[in-house]
């Protein structure tokens, strides 16, 4: 039987994917607002930056210095201002010959209280292949695809994950996240667009897991959870005569697997209920550049097309520009649950994104909700307030901006 080619026609569902997949959550889409921005959190430890009538916030960018002529932003997030911060754009050139997006980048970054203590971690992305029909399996081992048959998310965390990352690990809980879940499916749902093959049937469903565990690390024993999401795509292939006749009433089971790679939340012991507000507001605040992620589609196009590419080669290519779209009310909907819906695996009460704008510099900031007033220095740093008294300009002797709520975020 003759089969189409395994990994060369998932575009539709998987670019629909990489909306979610593509760093920490959602992408910007074609938005290009100037100064937008979002935030996270104080840690509630330092009378610096977390008093209790404020959270102060710095704004942290990655940069990628590889795939591009020129250094482009990836990744940009706000952070309690007194945490550190370590992030970094991944390129995997060995995986030139099963180009997909996933496989070939990936992002990860690391935020951290001062004493380390509590901590949020972006694992990288993961992406992997497997065929019910073996010729078909062969052909991508030859493409040198990773080959791994669909799982769950609890099985991803507790048997690739902790082995990898935290050996001897005791799991305290396993929490399936089907609103997370729901919400993901939903959203590459709407952005699916036709298969590029006649008869070809493509399904996605997304699954979220939360595994809490005890591990020995720095000399002392500490808590941990891993969520993550795993996105599996179904691609249900007719079978054809090997003399091109007409298909037979048999399909073959394809799957492409994108695994969100997780986030570690590690909490201070008896600030468990902090450090969660903390980490959904850090999630919360991620912007994927959208510039980005349409380079990272020309360059996975480029192995994809081009074989002259030397091994161990990232093909740099322009930094595309990305034309504002008209408004998409459904998916604006959709990504702002499945942000929410994750963020609330982490603090229930988590909510939506409030814009602020800058009286002085006409720039607009997207921030945490729940907080009537922010104010910024201009240096990259904000204060949010519930406080109508409070003035960090007397408080601090700093010069700082009041910024102007305008109303709720969209995304």
């Amino acid at each position: 039987m003759k089969r189409i080619g395994a990994t060369r026609f998932f575009a539709g569902v998987l670019f629909a994917v990489v909306g979610w997949m593509a760093i920490v959550g959602v992408d910007a889409g074609a938005r290009t607002d100037r100064g937008r921005r979002q935030n996270g959190d104080s840690g509630g430890r330092t009378n610096v930056n977390a008093g209790p009538r404020y959270v102060r916030l710095k704004r942290v960018r990655i940069m990628d210095k590889t795939g591009f002529v020129g250094d482009l932003e990836a990744l940009r997030v706000l952070i309690p201002a007194d945490w550190k911060f370590e992030g970094e754009v991944h390129w995997y050139p060995e995986n030139k010959a099963c180009p997909d997006v996933d496989n070939i980048s990936s992002v990860t970054f690391r935020a951290s209280s001062p004493d380390g203590k509590t901590s949020f971690e972006k694992l990288p992305t993961e992406f992997w292949v497997w065929a019910e029909n073996g010729s078909s399996r062969e052909n991508d081992r030859i493409k040198r695809c990773t080959l791994r048959e669909p799982v769950s998310p609890q099985d991803y965390i507790t048997q690739r994950l902790l082995p990898r990352l935290r050996p001897g690990a005791r799991v305290v809980s396993i929490e399936p996240a089907p609103t997370l879940g729901r919400a993901i499916t939903a959203l590459i749902a709407h952005n699916i667009v036709a298969p590029i093959y006649p008869g070809v049937r493509q399904t996605a469903k997304a699954e979220g897991a939360k595994v809490t565990y005890e591990v020995f690390l720095d000399g002392q024993m500490a808590r941990e959870s891993i969520l993550a999401t795993v996105v599996t795509v179904l691609d249900q292939q007719p079978e054809y005569k090997s003399d091109g006749g007409h298909a037979l009433q048999k399909y073959d089971n394809y799957y492409v697997i994108h695994a969100s790679g997780g986030y570690v939340a590690r909490a201070a012991k008896n600030e468990e209920e902090s450090s969660a507000a903390i980490f959904a507001r850090i999630f919360l605040s991620v912007l994927v550049n959208p510039r980005w992620i349409a380079g990272r589609k020309d360059i996975a196009s480029r192995y994809a097309h081009d074989s002259q590419i030397p091994d161990g080669v990232v093909p740099r290519v322009k930094i595309p520009e990305v034309p504002v779209s008209r408004p998409d009310e459904v998916r604006q909907k959709r990504t702002m649950e499945s942000k929410l819906a994750h963020a609330r695996e982490y603090d229930p009460t988590a909510v939506w994104l409030e814009r602020f704008a800058n009286p002085k510099t006409n720039e607009n900031a997207a921030l945490n909700g729940g907080f009537a007033f922010a104010w910024t220095n201009n240096l990259e740093e904000y204060i949010l307030t519930n406080d109508a008294g409070f003035n960090p300009v007397a408080e601090f002797r700093e010069n700082w901006t009041q910024l102007v709520r305008v109303g709720p975020d969209v995304p």
